[in-house]
């Protein structure tokens, strides 16, 4: 019981965090100290506690690591003018009546191809974004489907990481797992391209974004090189190299061409690293084309290793395990999937961290999809429509966190549009509840 009470506060906290925008590492503190008191009633020492937080939080580390590349990333792509560059090309193919139309189409296939939406975010996702705000488009607006049409391909992509992970944890065979990921996809999909097409008509991109495309070319040298770095780490990527390394081979990149072919200085191009890319106050572009560098990473590596040491704490310290007695109790198919995906959203809410949510998912239902007779294409079917998915949809969790903080949006109104992320667990509401609704009338039918 009082764990229960524990996880209600912590999400109260969460949220509230979120919607009056305080940073949202004083909540997911306060948080860590509520369960470490309780872990601590329930057994575990101090020293056990602060041994959870330290490897939790170096078990982040690499994802703080990747964060600050991103930073680096994006001050360089911006003064080398692969930015730039891209946003002219890009306005000149993408109709302003459908971009946001495209800001779902572009990561979704972008996603499928580097499995990662991660990294989708943080390459066509931020020349979306410039897009956005270039035309007057709501960056929120254009950020939520974005991440939408990312985590496509994080869910459905045959080298994404995540699918890997439910296909292992499952043993089931990976590629069937595509299928069904996919197949499951198809009716969110296009539900969701219908929206985001009215939703286009409604908002396109301002006329006003063509003036600003021949401003783009006063401010850097255009020319095809400056694609040379998205080109880089594009191949790296789907060359299956580390993400790590293909962002700061990229980053390496992008800051020769900015000395080499836009001019830049040596001091100029740390300063841009460090805190962030800017253009001079003259410049009509200034409020547009700005952002990245390692200062403005710092709070989100923060939350990041907040959040990882929560995770490891709920794990170590076996928080949920008491729901083990609740989900043995007996339960028809559609309940089965109903507690799932339940127990899907409280992982990814108070454990903050997709691979958390998806492990500690699978390893509590599995036993009694097993003691059911159900397949195990059944449980890897589930978890891709709940815990694999969800964290996603929570602003807290690293999945999501991450993503929308490569964007440079701030607070929860991106939420609005995350259509995508919000169907796919919808259908399997749905889909499981018709399939119950069916078997109820088979069984009422009389028989002949």
């Amino acid at each position: 019981m009082l764990i229960i009470f524990a996880l209600l506060f912590s999400f109260a906290l969460l949220v509230l965090s979120v919607v009056f925008g305080v940073y949202i590492g004083f909540a997911l503190l306060a948080s860590f100290v509520v369960f470490a008191l309780i872990a601590v009633k329930n057994g575990k020492s101090v020293y056990d506690i602060g041994h959870f937080a330290i490897n939790g939080a170096k078990k982040g580390l690499q994802v703080v690591l990747t964060m600050l590349l991103i930073g680096v990333l994006t001050a360089s792509w911006m003064a080398s003018g692969t930015v730039g560059t891209l946003v002219h090309y890009l306005l000149r193919v993408i109709s302003p009546e459908m971009f946001l139309l495209f800001c779902f189409l572009i990561p979704l296939a972008v996603s499928f191809v580097l499995g990662s939406a991660f990294a989708t975010c943080s390459t066509v996702g931020v020349i979306l974004i410039v897009l956005a705000n270039t035309g007057g488009v709501s960056a929120a607006m254009a950020a939520g489907i974005i991440l939408a049409g990312a985590y496509f391909g994080d869910r459905a992509s045959p080298v994404s990481a995540t699918l890997n992970l439910v296909s292992g944890l499952t043993r089931t065979n990976h590629y069937k797992n595509v299928g069904i990921m996919l197949k499951t996809s198809a009716v969110p999909v296009i539900i969701a391209a219908a929206v985001y097409f009215l939703w286009s008509i409604r908002c396109p991109l301002s006329a006003d974004s063509i003036p600003l495309s021949a401003e783009i070319g006063q401010a850097f040298r255009l020319s095809p090189l400056c694609l040379l770095p998205a080109a880089l780490i594009l191949t790296l990527t789907v060359c299956r190299v580390k993400v790590k390394y293909a962002i700061a081979a990229s980053a390496a990149c992008a800051v020769a061409l900015a000395m080499a072919f836009q001019g830049r200085g040596a001091l100029e191009m740390l300063k841009y690293m460090w805190s962030g890319f800017s253009l001079p106050d003259s410049s009509p572009l200034r409020d547009i084309i700005k952002g990245g560098g390692l200062v403005g990473q710092i709070k989100n590596s923060l939350v990041i290793l907040i959040a990882c040491a929560l995770s490891e704490l709920f794990q170590k310290a076996g928080m949920l395990s008491g729901l083990t007695r609740l989900l043995s109790k007996p339960c028809g198919r559609f309940v089965l999937f109903l507690r799932s995906l339940a127990l899907g959203i409280v992982t990814s809410a108070c454990g903050c961290s997709q691979t958390l949510a998806i492990v500690m998912t699978t390893e509590l239902v599995a036993p009694e999809y097993l003691a059911r007779g159900l397949p195990n294409e059944e449980l890897a079917t589930d978890i891709g429509l709940g815990a694999l998915i969800v964290p996603a949809i929570v602003p807290w969790n690293v999945a999501a966190f991450m993503a929308v903080g490569v964007l440079g949006v701030t607070g929860m109104g991106y939420m609005k549009y995350i259509l995508f992320l919000y169907l796919v667990p919808i259908y399997g509401v749905v889909r499981f509840g018709v399939m119950e609704v069916r078997k109820r009338r088979r069984k009422l039918e009389p028989r002949a």
